[in-house]
This record gives C-alpha cells, sequence and structure tokens, in this order.
C-alpha cells in the first residue's frame, strides 16, 4: 500500500509534483496525522560522468494517527416542515485489516413531528414526538482494487478504492411503518487529475412498508400507480456508473467547471433470469424476487456547474441539471426513490420540497403525496458576494420544472410534451444570507414565485400580484450548489 502511495523513485530527476502527489495520497490514506518528505544532498561522486549533477536522499517521515475513534452526534431537523431530533453513534477503525482499510459503523434513532393525512384509531393519545426511526449503516473502504490482479499493473495516479456498505433502518409513522435494507459494492478511481470515475456493479435496495388500516384504504381508492408506488414494498437490483470532471484548484481562486453525469440500469439481469427459468408472474402480472416486485427502468441525470471569480470576493455561479428515467419490462413506473422532484432548499427554492409540478398539474394544496416525475429539467443562476466579516449574501434566479414521461389521468397535464414544456418552465427569485464559519456555512434563502405553472394559462406570471408574505424560506448548511 505504501509503495504504491510514493511517487518518488531511484535514479529520478528531482520533481515537485511528485513530491505533491506522494504527499496527497499518503494523506489520502488517512492513517497519518504528521507527514513530512526532505531531501539531503549527497555528496559529490567523483566518478560521475556528469560532475554538474548531484544526488539527493528522499527521507519520508511518518507519524501514525490514532487507529480508532468514537464520536457521538446531535441532530436538530427540519424536513420539510416536519421537526425532530436526532442522535448518532459513529465508530471508525482507520486500518482495519492493516492495508488501511476505513471501517465505519453508525448507529442512529430520530424522532420527529410528522402531518398525519388520515385519522385513525392508532393514533390516538400520540405523544409530542409521533414519529420514530432508527438504524445501522456499516461502511468498508479499501484503498485499492480488490481485483485478482496485482496493483502495481494500474497506473499509480489512479487512486483506487474499493467500498462495501450495508445499511438497515426501521421507520414508524403514523400512517404506516417501514423497513428499508440496502447493499452497495463498487470501485472509484481518478483517470487524471480532473476526471474521476465510479462504477458500482451492484446496488441492492428493498422496502417493506406495513400500512395503517385507515391509510390502507386510501391507498386502495386510488387508481394511479405512482401513487400507489411511493407506499408498496419493491425490490432494487442496479448498476450504476457515474463519470465526474472538475478542474477547481483549492489553493486558487480561478474560474472552474464542475459536470458529473450518472446512468443506472436497474432490473435486467433478474428479468433474464426470470425467462431463462421460466418463472411465472403474481396475480398482479409481475415476476418477483425475494417474495418482491422488482423494479426495472434505465435512468441517466447530468449536472454541469461553471463558477466564475468576478474578483476574489465575488462569485457568479451557474447550473443546470438535466434527469430522464424510463420504466419498462417488469415495471410501470419508477420508484418513488428513483423518480425526480422539484422544489426544495436546494432546488427551484421558490416552491417547498416535492411541491413543484409535474408539469402544469395543480394539486389544489392536496398535499397527502409528494410530487415526483420521470423527467427533470434545471436551470440555477446565483451571485455570492460579502456583506460585513462572516455574513455573506446572494441572489438568485432558479428555473425548472418535472414531468411524466407518459400521459396520467391522475395528473391532468403533468406529461411532456415539446409543444408545452417551454410554457410550463416555473421561475423564481430570491436573496439569500449566509454565514461563513470557515468549517461550514449556515444558509437562510427566501424566495418568491415569479412564474407558476400549475395555474390557468395567461394567469402564470404573478410578479405584479404576488406579496412579501409568498415568500419561501429555506434553511441549509452549505451552499445549494
Amino acid at each position: 500500500m505504501l509503495t504504491q502511495s510514493i511517487f518518488i523513485s531511484n535514479n529520478n530527476y528531482f520533481n515537485p509534483v511528485d513530491v505533491e502527489q506522494t504527499y496527497n495520497r499518503l494523506a489520502d490514506l488517512k492513517n497519518y496525522k504528521f507527514i513530512n518528505i526532505n531531501f539531503e544532498e549527497l555528496p559529490l561522486d567523483s566518478n560521475a560522468a556528469n560532475k554538474d549533477e548531484r544526488q539527493l536522499q528522499c527521507n519520508i517521515e511518518l507519524s501514525k494517527s490514532k487507529v480508532n475513534s468514537m464520536t457521538y452526534e446531535f441532530e436538530g431537523r427540519n424536513s420539510s416542515g416536519d421537526y425532530g431530533i436526532a442522535g448518532n453513534l459513529i465508530y471508525q477503525n482507520k486500518n482495519m485489516f492493516r492495508g488501511a482499510e476505513i471501517f465505519n459503523l453508525k448507529l442512529k434513532g430520530a424522532l420527529e413531528v410528522q402531518k398525519v393525512f388520515f385519522e385513525s384509531k392508532a393514533l390516538t393519545n400520540v405523544p409530542f414526538f409521533n414519529t420514530y426511526e432508527y438504524g445501522a449503516e456499516a461502511s468498508l473502504e479499501i484503498p485499492k482494487f480488490l481485483v485478482p490482479i496485482k496493483q502495481e499493473f494500474f497506473p499509480k495516479y489512479f487512486k483506487p478504492k474499493t467500498t462495501f456498505s450495508g445499511g438497515y433502518n426501521y421507520q414508524n409513522r403514523p400512517d404506516f411503518q417501514r423497513t428499508i435494507n440496502n447493499l452497495n459494492f463498487g470501485y472509484s478511481w481518478k483517470q487524471s487529475k480532473y476526471i474521476q470515475h465510479i462504477l458500482n456493479p451492484i446496488e441492492i435496495n428493498s422496502v417493506k412498508i406495513f400500512t395503517d388500516s385507515a391509510f390502507q384504504a386510501q391507498l386502495n381508492a386510488l387508481t394511479d400507480k405512482r401513487l400507489k408506488n411511493q407506499y408498496t414494498n419493491h425490490f432494487i437490483l442496479d448498476l450504476k456508473y457515474s463519470f465526474i470532471y472538475s478542474d477547481q484548484d483549492l489553493n486558487k481562486k480561478k474560474d472552474f467547471s464542475y459536470f458529473r453525469a450518472t446512468v443506472e440500469p436497474a432490473g435486467n439481469f433478474l428479468n433474464g433470469m426470470q425467462l431463462l427459468f421460466n418463472n411465472k408472474k403474481d396475480a398482479n402480472g409481475y415476476y418477483e424476487a425475494f417474495n418482491l416486485v422488482y423494479s426495472q427502468y434505465i435512468r441517466y441525470d447530468m449536472d454541469f456547474r461553471h463558477y466564475i471569480y468576478l474578483n476574489p470576493k465575488n462569485t457568479f455561479v451557474v447550473r443546470s441539471v438535466v434527469g430522464v428515467g424510463i420504466p419498462y419490462g417488469n415495471s410501470g413506473v419508477l420508484p418513488y426513490e428513483k423518480s425526480f422532484f422539484a422544489g426544495g432548499t436546494n432546488d427551484i427554492r421558490a416552491w417547498p420540497l416535492r411541491a413543484l409540478g409535474p408539469g402544469a398539474y395543480n394539486n389544489n394544496n392536496a398535499t397527502y403525496f409528494d410530487q415526483i416525475g420521470d423527467i427533470l429539467l434545471e436551470l440555477n443562476v446565483e451571485e455570492r458576494f460579502p456583506i460585513y466579516k462572516y455574513l455573506q449574501g446572494a441572489v438568485f434566479a432558479d428555473a425548472g420544472n418535472i414531468w411524466l414521461y407518459k400521459p396520467n389521468s391522475q395528473f391532468p397535464g403533468g406529461e411532456f410534451k415539446l409543444n408545452t414544456f417551454a410554457s410550463q418552465i416555473a421561475f423564481g427569485t430570491g436573496v439569500g444570507l449566509r454565514i461563513d464559519l470557515s468549517y461550514f456555512i449556515i444558509r437562510v434563502d427566501a424566495a418568491l414565485p415569479l412564474k407558476n405553472p400549475a395555474k390557468p394559462e395567461g394567469q402564470r406570471w404573478l410578479l405584479a400580484k404576488e406579496q412579501l408574505r409568498n415568500f419561501v424560506l429555506n434553511f441549509g448548511i452549505g451552499y445549494p450548489f
């Protein structure tokens, strides 16, 4: 592991880039609190062919950090207006198998006050916190490719990593109980200074839901599969690949760009096995895996950002996001957690979380279900500037919406059409205050909707009609993008 982290080699000319790479790679191992690389000029060799060349002796000094650590965290929560508290207990081992493998184990629990959508006898005498959840997450990060090939075969600058992760989460809400299990295995590596690849050959996610009788009666009355799917047992086996480009230099304030593209096919392997063994479908016409209907879809999303330094303290940022998800085969709709949404603190900030769209659909303030879609288009611009010492300001504008891939009678006007989607773009603008404490940023954004696609055509522009009470406040940690 150490030799793959050292770029300085015998009988080569001194190169400061090799020294910097060695510093960075040894620091990435996260096992050393002090790293010192120094050079000593050796006496001139009287037998050397070139009398103008001198030799350097390189010494690398490493001081190990503590292997084990325990962290306690306390959180205050605000999820779309639902308040709560949470706590985490985190154990970390930085050298699990004597090869700089980093093992993390997190135990977590939370209490929240959730909205109650439907009356139920089960909800009598509910305490102040009517929702609780608990769970565990574990991960193992190995700083090499876990493949039957010698590591020396790969270039050192790849910075390879192999990751295993898994988790269990139980949620008890007023209307239902839910268990979520996940298991992931993947690789990440750097192609160059600016390009990174992430490949997860296996991602498994299973969701089981146990609904309250009153809530289930409401679900049974629904005719739309998309709404029902939010509260239906399902299983996902997918492959995910991400390409990331960033030319940011953390040591210099200069213009830079960031680009990320992700493609995610799911369910094809399981579907092939079902056809190979000629398995039977369930009563609803779907194949199952582990007694759960599995999802089959292809999903793509892209995020591009460009940062412009107007001066060392003023920054102008442009971001565009595009996403498309197409269900097929064993799925009639995208799984809820793979669908797109609009609105929220890091999105189109003039709408609350998951409250915009799809298309021109108007939910008439019926907030029983999140508004989700299969297609996402979004554009954001923001200028950030200093106000006084730690206080910074921002002005921004957001535009975008989500749409359905196919027409749906439950969401009239929600499907994507080439001749109508442009008129269904929502616009919002606002101002923000940020407290920059160096190690994190506290952010408050106030946004006002300028164009609401849920209004009838001809009444969508709202600038002359809006008042200050229509501002949407967003609280967050860190920049939105």
